[in-house]
């Protein structure tokens, strides 16, 4: 049997079972606790550690692997810039079992942030359309993709508009696949969109509790 290396904590207070787990060398993987006193010091404790608020809110998740091609995806968005946690809405993982992938790995981790968008971990990045076409935007413009000049149904010629943006547009028949598009003139891609719909994004569900290897709890 491996050695166990990651630590649950339920009823977590101010994180004593944690602080014990931690001097024999694991790591709080995630901490459930109601008492905002608590939950502050748990989050000073343990800044890479998910925490959540209710036992009622949250669930176990099933283990889950990345494939080594979801992984160096993943390792090419983290290093775009993306939070741990736009990344893991996307893939059967969560961001703490993939910011733990990553220094396992030995990927250059950004320093953590306490708030807003430079937090690592930050929650509050763009989700479904905006998401994917923001990936593809990000691939434009780095040059991995190259927009074409004619539409791929209709073979009309991109004639720019007098504003300035492309007749040619990236469209999505799965959002889930950012970089996987048909470039479609407008009219084109409005009558796609007027009887097809996209494959939606797969979220991860909130409140989900990565698995552990130790779970502990203290007195509800």
């Amino acid at each position: 049997m491996s050695k166990p290396t990651t630590i649950g904590s339920l009823f977590a207070g101010i994180g004593g079972f944690d602080l014990a787990a931690h001097h024999h060398g694991l790591t709080t993987s995630w901490t459930v606790e109601i008492d905002p006193f608590c939950r502050n010091v748990l989050e000073a404790r343990f800044p890479n550690a998910e925490h959540h608020t209710d036992v009622n809110e949250v669930s176990a998740m099933p283990a889950s692997k990345l494939t080594a091609e979801q992984f160096r995806a993943a390792t090419a968005s983290y290093l775009e810039g993306r939070s741990l946690a736009e990344i893991a809405d996307h893939l059967p993982i969560t961001r703490q079992a993939l910011w733990e992938r990553f220094k396992r790995a030995g990927v250059t981790m950004r320093e953590q942030q306490r708030h807003g968008a430079d937090n690592h971990f930050y929650r509050g990045g763009a989700k479904g359309a905006d998401w994917a076409h923001n990936k593809l935007e990000a691939a434009l413009k780095r040059g991995t993709l190259t927009r074409p000049e004619t539409c791929e149904s209709c073979r009309t010629p991109g004639t720019p508009y007098s504003d300035g943006r492309t007749a040619i547009q990236g469209h999505h028949d799965n959002y889930n696949a950012p970089l996987n598009v048909r470039w479609l003139c407008q009219r084109c891609h409005h009558e796609w969109h007027k009887t097809n719909e996209p494959v939606p994004l797969e979220v991860m569900p909130s409140g989900s509790l990565p698995p552990v290897d130790v779970l502990c709890g203290g007195f509800p």
